[in-house]
């Protein structure tokens, strides 16, 4: 996503905040949850994004309900993986709901899924389903490769 900022050019990515309105729409929150939530672990931007009846699952099987619970299961997953990326590989919104085909990956630097840090960079891909309800993201379904991510884990290369 590109903003217009004094003294940046046009083609050059925005590096700061994103802020949120109503009318950005399911791709810009979609980008928001994965870039301000995820991978910056910026916390005061989940209510512009994040309904507050949030009901997420996530990709290795837990289902979380409200902010709190989905944050809760956001620092499992950033404790145990540094420099965390969620790679958006294909998009697909309509006015109500987005898909994503996914490559999630970091460094494994804590207990992960029971296995112990390797300091590895591991990865999955993954499927991601968003559904809006009053312009922020209410439900979110994510399916992963888990049986590529254990492989990972337990891999000694």
């Amino acid at each position: 996503m590109h903003h217009a900022t004094p003294g940046v050019a046009l083609d050059a990515p925005y590096a700061g905040p994103c802020p949120m309105t109503a009318d950005d729409g399911p791709e810009a929150l979609v980008r928001a949850f994965y870039s301000r939530l995820w991978e910056q672990g910026d916390r005061s931007a989940a209510p512009d994004i994040l309904h507050p009846d949030l009901v997420f699952r996530g990709s290795v099987g837990l289902e979380k309900r409200g902010i709190d619970g989905f944050w809760e299961y956001l620092q499992l997953v950033r404790d145990a993986l540094g420099d965390y990326r969620c790679d958006i590989l294909s998009l697909v919104t309509d006015d109500r709901q987005a898909a994503a085909k996914m490559w999630f990956h970091g460094i494994h630097k804590g207990s992960f899924l029971g296995a112990p840090a390797t300091e590895r960079h591991i990865g999955w891909h993954g499927a991601a389903f968003f559904q809006l309800r009053d312009a922020r993201l209410a439900e979110i379904w994510v399916l992963g490769d888990v049986d590529a991510l254990r492989a990972a884990l337990q891999s000694d290369t």
